[in-house]
């Protein structure tokens, strides 16, 4: 569930700043103006989207499919302005005005990659329907006496 939070989360900063994120994007030096243009506006709400299926059993799958692809493709951004030598800031939530540190960056989009991966491939299996049985749903239901 971290997974759609964050991806929630950083859709919904980049929608508020969309030139922001627009400079961003510029800053990697990888694609024309009209498409980072593009990118910069309809990137954010397809975040906010597949946040949002991660929550729900039957768009688990696809949207953590969806999820690793988007990771793929930002990590090999990465990859390219730190190859580069470009001292840029990542842009993945929201604009600062500090560059980004690429390690640490590089880390956390390679756990979230290994995150999309595990609840793609685990999305709909007995074990994912027991934890969000009992620990999401049985979070506020009210304990019983009956077993199973």
């Amino acid at each position: 569930m971290i997974l759609g939070a964050l991806f929630l989360y950083s859709g919904i900063v980049k929608m508020l700043e969309p030139k922001e994120f627009l400079q961003s994007i510029e800053a990697y030096r990888l694609v024309l103006y009209e498409v980072a243009w593009l990118t910069a506006y309809y990137l954010p709400p397809l975040e906010i989207l597949v946040g949002l299926g991660v929550f729900i059993r039957q768009w688990r799958r696809a949207c953590a499919s969806l999820i690793a692809v988007m990771m793929l493709i930002f990590t090999t951004a990465l990859i390219l302005a730190w190859a580069r030598g470009l001292d840029i800031n990542c842009g993945c939530f929201g604009a600062s005005s500090e560059a980004s540190n690429y390690w640490i960056v590089l880390g956390r989009d390679l756990i979230l990659l290994f995150l999309a991966i595990t609840v793609a491939i685990y999305a709909d299996t007995k074990a994912s329907r027991l934890f969000t049985k009992k620990f999401v749903a049985g979070a506020s239901a009210k304990p019983t006496l009956e077993t199973n």
